[in-house]
């Protein structure tokens, strides 16, 4: 991604896409749900050569997926080894579900990374410092955690509703 000083507002960078992801956004909008667009046809239409495959186009095709998902709503995901699917909202959650595997996957390396830590050994700033990732990891993990899935989802079933103000009512009894 390109960019340049803007005079309306000197100083402040103006991000402007570039002719690729430009080029992938025009394709990718035109996709109807559940249509897969195969990563050839992707390279052609941004000019790069599909036999060197998707990875010269990696970087403006996440840049066009989360402007689309932005802007219009349209989620894609990855076929591997194909191309891009453009999902329904049926297969939106299922997606969301793997991604929050995810998270809990990355939950754990960080905090085993964190647990590497001597803490006699940092300063008074540095352990204030991981203890509180150490709290926000912790924190992260208790939300995104299956006990924690199941008792909001029970809670659902049951009729309470999920509302900002309540969200913490949800994760009771969850450690």
């Amino acid at each position: 991604m390109e960019t340049t000083n803007s005079d309306e507002t000197p100083g402040r960078p103006n991000f402007i896409k570039s002719a690729e992801t430009q080029a992938l956004i025009k394709r990718l909008e035109t996709a109807e749900i559940g249509q897969t667009i195969v990563y050839q046809e992707l390279c052609l239409a941004c000019g790069s050569d599909p036999l060197r495959g998707p990875d010269p186009i990696r970087s403006a095709l996440a840049t066009a997926r989360r402007h689309l998902q932005r802007t219009k709503n349209y989620v894609f995901a990855p076929v591997t080894g194909v191309g891009v699917q453009r999902l329904s909202d049926s297969q939106l959650v299922p997606c969301v579900k793997k991604k929050l595997e995810g998270l809990r996957r990355a939950g754990r390396r960080v905090a085993r990374t964190l647990a590497c830590a001597d803490f006699k050994k940092l300063t008074p700033t540095e352990r204030a410092d991981a203890l509180t990732l150490q709290a926000q990891t912790a924190a992260v993990q208790l939300a995104a955690s299956l006990q924690a899935e199941r008792q909001i989802e029970q809670r659902i079933i049951q009729g309470h509703r999920l509302e900002v103000g309540n969200i913490q009512e949800f994760f009771k009894n969850v450690a």
